[in-house]
């Protein structure tokens, strides 16, 4: 079973999401050298410091550092591929699972996806566009119902709106550090 984070790692992800998530709204863009930034540093406390501190195994940490940015990047990557979501975010997404673990990563991420979704359903009406965009969205199936019946696909409409995802994971993330925040 791989360890869970300690505060000090929980703390370091905070830190990272409340960033990129300023970062994201100012600019809409999450930087590389935040991301990486903190990935190194989330190495170093989860793969030296940690171990060091709480006696726990050095491989055993980098195991769930590794598995962490892993499974965390997987989801992200579909949907960077299917232009979804941006190449910041995934990479965020990924540094998240590496600094809190694979399970508190996947958690944090599950948060952030179910709060982004409730952020968009709410920009979207905001913007007086929810019904438009829940439509272009049903469109986007007929086109693979056309592919199975053999004929040719359409292009899908691109969307007009970008969402910054970046405030989603810093919900995400501390909706799972307040859910394992150790107090002794």
């Amino acid at each position: 079973m791989l360890a869970a984070p300690h505060n000090t790692s929980l703390a370091l992800l905070l830190l990272l999401t409340a960033a990129a998530a300023v970062w994201d709204l100012r600019t809409g863009l999450i930087p590389d050298r935040l991301v990486l930034g903190a990935l190194a540093l989330g190495l170093l406390l989860r793969g030296v410091l940690e171990p060091l501190v709480h006696g726990e195994s050095a491989l055993r940490a980098l195991a769930g550092f590794l598995a962490g940015a892993l499974a965390c990047a997987v989801v992200p990557l579909v949907l960077y591929l299917a232009h979804g979501l941006g190449g910041g975010d995934l990479k965020l997404l990924a540094a998240v699972g590496a600094i809190a673990g694979p399970l508190c990563g996947a958690e944090a991420q599950v948060y952030a996806f179910s709060l982004g979704s409730l952020f968009a359903f709410g920009y979207l009406a905001y913007r007086g566009v929810l019904l438009q965009t829940l439509a272009s969205s049903a469109a986007l199936l007929v086109p693979v119902a056309a592919l199975r019946a053999g004929r040719t696909r359409a292009e899908p409409r691109r969307p007009r709106l970008q969402f910054r995802f970046g405030p989603a994971i810093f919900a995400g993330a501390l909706a799972t550090a307040a859910l394992h925040w150790r107090l002794t």
